[in-house]
């Protein structure tokens, strides 16, 4: 059942709707990841404009994001070349076998 959270990001309220409580817990704790990394900007840049921390706060998430999908989709290659590989072993003992 959706339910009504309020996260902040940045100075920022905002109401949001969360599907699930999975859903609820990602937001959460994307919104404090965010706070973290838009808080490190503006320690380090401080005469930089805000909206240019945000952009670079920003761009740092989908960084980390495509980062993630590039290692999943190694992962997930590396599943199938390892499961190709057990079934051939499979054969080959089915083979000697007989």
């Amino acid at each position: 059942m959706p339910q009504k959270i309020n996260i902040s990001l940045g100075d920022k309220s905002y109401n949001l709707t969360a599907n699930s409580p999975e859903e609820e817990r990602r937001i959460r704790l994307s919104a404090r990841e965010f706070n973290v990394a838009l808080e490190q900007f503006r320690k380090k840049y401080p005469d930089v404009p805000e909206l240019d921390i945000v952009m670079m706060a920003s761009l740092n998430a989908l960084v980390s994001n495509a980062k993630l999908k590039g290692e999943i989709e190694a992962i997930k290659n590396e599943a199938e070349n390892l499961s190709a590989a057990i079934g051939e072993y499979v054969d080959n003992i089915d083979s000697i076998s007989r």
